[in-house]
């Protein structure tokens, strides 16, 4: 058994693939298709829950105010959302439907910005293809305006949730004995071998049936009206019940990459024979580094470089000079650590090196009474703290020396700009392990070890993170595709 104490996100991964691959989770001649179906789904689902049990990780926070409305607000959005701008009042058949993230960035003109989609449809158009942008509320909202036209997907999740309320009960009935069989099997295997008694590994699984058998039935009709060429997701997991629909249709589907891909990435990590049916046809990635190390359920063939669309527009166009300089990216959920690690270097520094400290955006509100330590170095002109959302975060990183924070996503993007980046060992740096044996990445427990690796860090060709002239790379694979369609 491994010791709960000692256990890390890399040791949860290789339990889930061990016990997927003991109890034969994802064969097909063993379990029915929709128990398999329903795993590769709760797949990622475990692992997160795990996370929390044996690591202490909490739950994701969420800033959308839609989360509190009442059942007759939801309603009452959902169908004015269908009214609006529902897909089912286009007639047009589009060459390509892209489902974009709700997440969308402000830009500083005003507009919402899908910054993982709306780049590409430009070159779509280009090339004379009809493109159909589609979009899910995020709680139960959709922001404009937007760079694009763009329909809403509300009538999916609605006609999605009419299915759970009919069909559900007979659903779960139909597969009563698998399920208990599989719930067993799955709680049994936990308890023997890191000694897991507190998850409900049978909610879990009725989420996640009820979840991709009604989401299969509403994207099949909506798939059966528009009738599109080829469709294009961010983010892929949790979506299989579309990805079902799309492939009992047989509509090419590919994924565009999103954030950080890693071989403990419980969504795309099937190493040896394991394979995900319920997966895209194809991935569209941020760069070559993102294929290493990585067993993709698809043939490598399908496994492209586009490079980041967003990434290489946002960079200065001019050169910056790196100065000698330290840049701070700081999370909430570590902030008062990571702050008063700041401080400690820069009090210990025995050159002379400006401190930079970027807040993130929902740390700016009160940084200044929970973050007294850097308050008072802010006074005093030790630490720099830039606490202005519109300060570009790319050029700071560009004329720094070297990044440290822990585990946000735009430490990635630092070493796409060539920074020499350093990860505290704080909570959540658990994220990151992949990146630990980099040649440009350190794990440190102490100020003073930035110090002494800074001047024996190597360089490495940044464009491996994020692949240039995503325009161009973009064109022959799309030419590609449609070659092959």
């Amino acid at each position: 058994m491994i010791n709960k104490k000692s256990i890390s996100v890399s040791d949860i991964t290789s339990i889930i693939i061990k016990m997927e691959d003991s109890l034969g989770l994802l064969d097909r001649e063993k379990w029915s298709e929709w128990i398999v179906d329903t795993w590769e789904m709760a797949r990622v689902g475990l692992g997160e829950q795990l996370k929390r049990e044996l690591l202490g990780y909490g739950e994701s926070q969420s800033s959308g105010s839609g989360q509190h409305y009442s059942p007759i607000k939801k309603v009452f959005l959902v169908i004015f959302h269908i009214v609006k701008k529902g897909w089912w009042f286009v007639r047009r058949r589009p060459d390509v439907l892209i489902f974009q993230n709700p997440r969308r960035k402000k830009l500083p003109n005003g507009v919402f910005n899908d910054i993982y989609t709306d780049y590409i449809v430009d070159t779509l158009k280009e090339q004379g293809h009809r493109v159909l942008l589609v979009e899910q509320p995020l709680y139960w909202q959709h922001y404009s305006p937007t760079p694009n036209k763009v329909y809403y997907d509300d009538l999916s999740i609605f006609i999605s949730i009419i299915f759970k309320r009919v069909l559900g009960k007979r659903w779960l009935a139909e597969l009563n004995d698998e399920m208990i069989t599989l719930t067993r099997s799955l709680d049994t295997y936990l308890k023997e071998n890191i000694g897991v008694h507190h998850i409900n590994i049978r909610q879990i699984l009725t989420t996640s049936l009820l979840q991709i058998r009604s989401s299969y039935l509403a994207y099949k009709l909506m798939f059966s009206h528009l009738r599109p060429a080829r469709i294009f997701v961010v983010c892929s997991y949790g979506k299989e019940g579309l990805i079902k629909a799309s492939k009992k249709q047989s509509i090419p589907l590919t994924e565009i990459q999103h954030g950080t891909i890693t071989q403990n990435h419980l969504g795309y990590s099937f190493p040896g024979f394991n394979t995900k049916t319920l997966f895209p046809d194809s991935l569209l990635l941020f760069g070559n580094y993102w294929k290493s190390g990585i067993s993709f359920p698809i043939p490598e063939e399908n496994v492209h470089v586009l490079g980041f669309p967003y990434f290489e527009k946002s960079i200065p166009s001019t050169k910056i000079e790196r100065k000698s300089q330290a840049l701070f990216i700081s999370q909430g959920t570590i902030g008062k650590e990571l702050s008063e690690f700041a401080v400690e270097m820069q009090k210990s520094l025995l050159k002379n090196i400006t401190v930079v400290y970027k807040l993130h955006p929902g740390e700016i509100r009160g940084w200044k009474s929970r973050y007294p330590e850097l308050k008072q170095a802010s006074e005093k002109g030790d630490v720099k703290v830039i606490e202005d959302d519109h300060i570009g975060l790319y050029e700071l990183m560009q004329e720094s020396e070297f990044v440290i924070g822990v585990y946000s996503t735009a430490l990635i993007e630092a070493l796409g700009l060539g920074c020499k980046l350093f990860l505290v060992d704080l909570p959540g740096v658990e994220h990151m392990e992949y990146f630990f044996k980099m040649q440009n990445v350190h794990l440190v427990q102490y100020p003073q070890e930035v110090l002494y690796y800074e001047g024996r860090m190597n360089q490495v060709d940044p464009s491996q993170y994020f692949k240039r002239r995503w325009n161009e790379n973009f064109t022959a694979i799309i030419t590609k595709m449609f070659e092959k369609s």
